[in-house]
């Protein structure tokens, strides 16, 4: 949706659908209806059958006319594209560069630049099946303010990596609960991006996130790393195969086990290609751990006797608890007691109990998988149409021939 053509244009508001291919590929373009106003750096995510994009700047000529919007729009998703775009809740304050998630039925936005410099805000509205917007409410400030961060959810959790602001690029990740109430809880700092990174582009398949490319130590990138998610945060990063050529500003999704990007800025020119790279499939391991241990404790027993006799007491209880979250941990503990003792007419005895227990623990995790292997070419896209956001300061300084400096986002 909408993006720029070339250095030297305006923004665009074409809109395109790719058809997707049973040989997990892309196998045409087509148009569809058009975005209310050429529009670049706005963030639109999907729920039901609706598309839901949030702010963005409209980019005039000269380039010096630029002007951010508070402005929402949905449409539907039909077999042939998308249907009307209608104007929903306004956004709280005019935004571009923000990143937006879905789960639940909320809509999440984090950060993003107002014009003028970056914001911390995270606001949130709950989202119709038909792409319908309600009010919005603040949540948990993002901890540093922050235009361009790559933002997924996963199971209930909400992961931002890198971001930038001004010329300051961050490693930074942070993540943070989703509340079942919309918005999102405390932000707590996990695993380090590999390097300072914005303009880039991350998505998540299972529990595990991928980022592809951006500008990152001041020169853009071709890197692709990859990461596991869980409650806890970000585990390890770890390369894979790199893109084809160095890339900043495109757009990344997951459908069908394989990671699509589309177009972007590879330092001299807009790209319209398209590549797509498979993704492994996940492999569950399970291990399994026994446990006896044998607990001495004293208790007192009164048993009433006219003879020789034998008192046998024997319990046993089982309980099986299971965990579901990122992982799935079952814990089955079976604990098995007896105590056996000779009386002879005595009314009140004391005697040792010792309880035998044998805990089994069962645990399922996922293997990550192997680094992508390598990244196949689509082909291009509709001539001179780029998927994904632009930063105007950027192209302002790209139709200079200069190259990014303290502008903002780069």
């Amino acid at each position: 949706m909408g993006g720029l053509t070339s250095p030297s244009a305006a923004d665009t508001n074409e809109v395109q659908v790719g058809i997707f291919s049973a040989s997990a590929g892309i196998n045409s373009w087509n148009s569809t209806t058009v975005y209310p106003f050429p529009v670049g750096g706005e963030s639109c995510v999907t729920y039901a059958l609706s598309v839901t994009c949030v702010g963005g700047y409209q980019e005039n000529n000269p380039i010096e006319s630029i002007s951010v919007s508070s402005s929402v729009y949905s449409a539907p998703i039909l077999v042939s594209g998308l249907g009307s775009w209608t104007e929903e809740t306004p956004y709280p304050r005019s935004v571009t560069l923000e990143s937006c998630v879905t789960s639940g039925g909320y809509l999440d936005c984090i950060g993003g630049f107002n014009g003028s410099r970056e914001n911390s805000g995270v606001y949130f509205s709950l989202l119709t099946k038909s792409g319908d917007v309600g009010t919005w409410t603040a949540s948990t400030s993002y901890p540093i303010s922050v235009n361009s961060p790559s933002c997924v959810a996963v199971s209930g959790y909400v992961y931002c990596v890198g971001g930038a602001a001004g010329s300051t690029g961050y490693s930074a990740v942070y993540f943070a609960p989703l509340l079942s109430s919309g918005g999102v809880g405390t932000w707590a700092s996990t695993t380090a991006y590999p390097t300072t990174v914005y303009s880039h582009s991350c998505s998540a398949n299972e529990n595990y996130i991928y980022c592809v490319g951006g500008y990152a130590n001041k020169q853009y990138s071709n890197e692709v790393y990859y990461a596991p998610l869980s409650a806890t945060g970000v585990g390890t990063w770890t390369q894979a195969a790199n893109y084809p050529f160095a890339v900043g500003l495109l757009d990344c999704a997951v459908y069908t086990s394989a990671l699509y990007c589309f177009g972007g800025y590879n330092q001299q020119e807009m790209s319209n290609q398209v590549y797509y790279s498979p993704i492994p499939p996940f492999q569950l391991a399970t291990t399994t751990s026994t446990t006896t241990s044998t607990v001495t404790m004293p208790t007192t027993t009164t048993v009433t006797t006219t003879a020789s006799n034998t008192v046998t007491v024997t319990s046993s209880v089982t309980s099986t608890e299971t965990f579901v979250s990122l992982f799935t941990l079952t814990r089955t503990s079976t604990v098995t007691s007896t105590t056996q003792s000779i009386s002879t007419s005595t009314t009140t005895r004391t005697t040792t109990l010792v309880s035998s227990s044998t805990v089994t623990v069962t645990t399922q995790t996922q293997t990550p998988p192997s680094a992508v292997a390598y990244l196949t070419e689509l082909g291009p896209a509709i001539v001179g149409v780029v998927a994904g956001v632009a930063l105007a300061m950027l192209i302002s300084r790209l139709r200079r021939g200069g190259k990014p400096s303290a502008s903002p986002g780069g």
